[in-house]
């Protein structure tokens, strides 16, 4: 999760720039919304020990704090991160369950059921350049949990391995080394125009099966054909921006 870390964790520490386009000034970041990958896993066996269950592995934030925000030229814009105490909600649960076992005479085996758990930390966001290369120079925003524990175990969801377009990635904030990196949608030179006071406001959604996983904005998309692995969610971002533009080294009010 190189970018995601990149954008939240290390933007604070922005060079000098001397480019008569580059432009800085402060605004609100609020990131709010979830995603959850729903699983299968089976094993039941007639006459053996095995389980079956239904994994919901939901990935929340809400979060809302004064950033940075950095452009430079026409194609590249950061932000400092936004965090938020407790922004960040991993929580997992079984929504099915079932048990085979031994037939008699044989003895029934033990067998646990998985116990899945809910971590919650600071929620971070940031904002960073669209990865795509083709089209008009967009941004893109990630978040993180960066406190609590991780989760191991049964409770755990697969893998979410392609997701359109290019450089999106969802990783389910089950780790503080994990997060979601999405497009936002919006030119940079949005943010160039927009005056104090004024917001940005995009919602972005996400649905599909874990290997062919879609992001996008408009109305939710019917539910993928039944499948071991799906993932569906939303997250609005909005960002008000609240000063004038200021030079690197100075202060902004």
């Amino acid at each position: 999760m190189l970018a995601v870390l990149t954008a939240i964790c290390l933007l604070a520490a922005w060079p000098a720039q001397s480019s008569a386009g580059s432009q800085r000034y402060k605004a609100m970041l609020t990131v709010a919304g979830s995603l959850t990958i729903t699983s299968q896993y089976d094993n039941l066996t007639t006459c053996r020990p095995g389980r079956a269950w239904t994994l919901a592995d939901t990935s929340e934030v809400d979060i809302s704090d004064k950033v940075i925000i950095e452009r430079v030229g026409p194609r590249m814009l950061n932000s400092t991160a936004a965090i938020t105490p407790g922004g960040a909600i991993n929580k997992n649960a079984l929504v099915a369950y079932e048990e085979s076992n031994n037939c008699l005479p044989d003895e029934p085996a033990k067998i646990e059921k998985p116990k899945c758990k809910t971590f919650t930390g600071k929620g971070a966001a940031g904002l960073y350049p669209d990865p795509r290369a083709k089209g008009p120079p967009r941004v893109s925003f990630g978040i993180q949990r960066l406190t609590g524990p991780s989760k191991t175990g049964d409770c755990t969801s697969p893998d979410v391995t392609e997701v359109t377009p290019f450089g999106a990635d969802i990783t389910p904030l089950d780790s503080i080394y994990s997060g979601i990196e999405l497009p936002l949608d919006l030119r940079i030179s949005s943010f160039r125009t927009l005056g104090i006071g004024k917001r940005l406001i995009r919602t972005i959604r996400v649905g599909g099966p874990c290997d062919e996983a879609v992001v996008y904005r408009g109305s939710k998309i019917s539910k993928a054909a039944d499948g071991d692995c799906e993932v569906e969610g939303a997250f609005k971002v909005t960002v008000k921006r609240l000063t004038k533009s200021s030079k690197q080294g100075v202060p902004l009010s």
